[in-house]
C-alpha cells in the first residue's frame, strides 16, 4: 500500500505541474524516456499473465503492443 500511495502522490504532483505549465502557456515536457502515461482498462487475466513474468512486465507489454502494431500496420514505423 505504501508504494501505491507514493506512486499516487508522484502522479498527482506531476499532474499539478503539467496543469500549471499549460495555464502559463508553457510547453509540457515529455518524460526523458519519451513515453506517455495512459490509463487502460484490461482484463485481469491479461495483466496477471504479464505480471507473472516478473520485473519488467510493463516493458514486455509495451514490446508486445509494438510487435502487434508492426504486424498489423505495415505503413507505421515504430522504434
Amino acid at each position: 500500500m505504501e508504494r501505491f500511495q507514493t506512486d499516487l502522490l508522484n502522479s498527482v504532483q506531476a499532474l499539478v505541474e503539467s496543469v500549471r505549465q499549460m495555464e502559463a502557456g508553457e510547453a509540457v515536457e515529455l518524460p526523458p524516456d519519451g513515453k506517455v502515461s495512459v490509463t487502460v482498462r484490461l482484463p485481469p487475466e491479461l495483466v496477471e499473465a504479464f505480471r507473472a513474468t516478473g520485473d519488467g512486465w510493463q516493458a514486455r507489454m509495451d514490446a508486445a503492443l509494438a510487435d502487434w502494431l508492426r504486424m498489423n500496420s505495415p505503413a507505421r514505423t515504430l522504434m
